[in-house]
């Protein structure tokens, strides 16, 4: 069984663990900073701030902008089963919400034989049909809405 037996193992463990989260903050700081050198205010303030600190001066924190989130890689679908039968426009969709061609004509036919059904189709029931994320889902449905594919309840 691995672990920490002795007290001696115990101070090299709390010795790397200090020096590991000191490592990972000037990390997190060099990441920052490169995040934030494509904003040309950001990247202003941000020299701004370190030259007042090399002079010695002690300055309030200057506020940077919360990152979020990057979105994902379009996905390449060249040679993906099924990519011959989308138009232009649905390969960009499928790329860009990272879909797979065969599982969006599924999801196509699906949502169409539903409108077909009833005469028109709800962006709530599109979502119980289909048991992906939400946000794809939307996306589809806006587009299919679009084209005239699905109706949109004038609710």
């Amino acid at each position: 069984m691995a672990g920490i037996k002795t007290k001696k193992g115990a101070a090299v463990f709390e010795k790397l663990k200090k020096k590991h989260e000191e490592d990972l903050g000037k990390r997190k700081l060099v990441d920052d900073v490169l995040i934030h050198i494509r904003d040309q205010k950001v990247c202003q303030a941000w020299l701004q701030r370190q030259a007042l600190l090399e002079c010695g001066k002690s300055l309030a924190p200057i506020p940077l902008p919360s990152l979020g989130r990057r979105p994902a890689a379009r996905l390449d679908l060249n040679g993906t089963p099924g990519v011959e039968l989308l138009s232009l426009e649905e390969r960009e969709l499928c790329s860009s919400i990272r879909l797979l061609p065969q599982d969006y004509l599924n999801y196509k036919t699906t949502f169409i034989k539903e409108n077909e059904k009833y005469g028109e189709l709800r962006l709530a029931q599109a979502r119980s049909l289909i048991r992906i994320d939400v946000n794809k889902t939307r996306k589809m449905y806006n587009f299919f809405v679009d084209k005239g594919w699905v109706l949109k309840p004038e609710d």
